[in-house]
């Protein structure tokens, strides 16, 4: 294409959006990724494009955050692998993409929780200290660094759950083992089919799914329990809660911006450390945080 076409393409797409009802904040997201594919490809649209004014709130801004009892039918509408993404989410206040990345070539694995004891032998699953720890790797932050939250007892039972069905089927569990895999990848891991050539669903050999399985993994849930939710309203739960309990004064805010991965005056400190916090600091954040969790 050149100009002039790539131009008329964005309008047309525009015109069929707007006459679909769709809001204009949605719509410029697609006016942005279309310049900017133009753009990657040395061609330029100069001209204004006109996009619609947002017809009232959008449904992200009228969205209510759930209370405890609303997230309890969510996750009894869960199935075991959405129980302990729904808990990651709501209870840990994870990204989506720290669970499974974009391309599902990383995640979180068994050695981000630090704290929790595999037994392969006996295929059971154990925790050191509850609430546990979860350590989210520079390469799953957002923000670009590494940081820590915590999982409470409930979450903790999902776990331990999942992963003792996974060995007691077969599965080896390693360091580098996904915390949450395919159900179809453990289907055909289960059953001899998988190997390293098998990327239908864009998994790498240790089974990582991508950000956006997740994510509709989770709707799924939330379309089952009768909410009309995002998935990522879990994340605005943690938020929320923690928020109250700050308000309390059960935990300090710098707890709660450390944990949602944002960059605040403990991701200095740790930063300076060489990711690593002291450990009365550590007892001093899972004490507040178990204190903010039973609320």
């Amino acid at each position: 294409m050149n100009a002039q076409q790539a131009y008329e393409l964005i309008d047309d797409v525009v015109t069929k959006l707007e006459q679909e009802g769709k809001q204009g904040e949605y719509i410029m997201g697609y006016v942005k990724a279309l310049k900017s594919w133009f753009s990657h490809n040395n061609i330029q649209v100069m001209q204004k494009i006109k996009v619609p004014e947002n017809d009232g709130p959008s449904k992200v801004a009228q969205e209510q955050v759930p209370v405890p009892e609303q997230l309890k039918r969510i996750l009894n509408a869960c199935d075991q692998k959405q129980k302990v993404e729904s808990a990651l989410v709501a209870f840990s206040g994870l990204r989506l993409e720290s669970i499974g990345d974009y391309e599902g070539n990383d995640g979180l694995k068994v050695r981000d929780l630090p704290e929790m004891v595999v037994d392969n032998q006996s295929k059971t699953i154990g925790f050191e200290k509850i609430p546990t720890i979860v350590v989210v790797r520079k390469s799953l932050s957002k923000a670009g660094h590494q940081y820590i939250s915590f999982m409470p007892q409930e979450g903790c039972d999902y776990i331990k759950e999942l992963l003792e069905y996974r060995m007691q089927n077969g599965e080896t569990l390693t360091a580098d083992s996904a915390i949450v895999v395919s159900l179809r990848y453990l289907k055909g891991w289960l059953e001899g089919k998988y190997s390293d050539n098998n990327k239908a669903l864009h998994i790498d050999k240790s089974g990582h799914i991508r950000t956006s399985n997740i994510g509709d993994s989770i709707r799924a849930a939330i379309r089952k329990a009768g909410f009309d939710y995002r998935p990522y309203i879990l994340r605005s739960y943690f938020e929320t809660r923690m928020m109250m309990g700050e308000a309390e004064g059960l935990i300090l805010r710098d707890f709660r911006v450390f944990w949602m991965g944002h960059v605040g005056d403990i991701e200095h400190r740790y930063s300076l450390n060489k990711g690593r916090l002291s450990q009365d600091v550590i007892e001093k954040m899972r004490s507040s945080y178990e204190k903010a969790a039973e609320r």
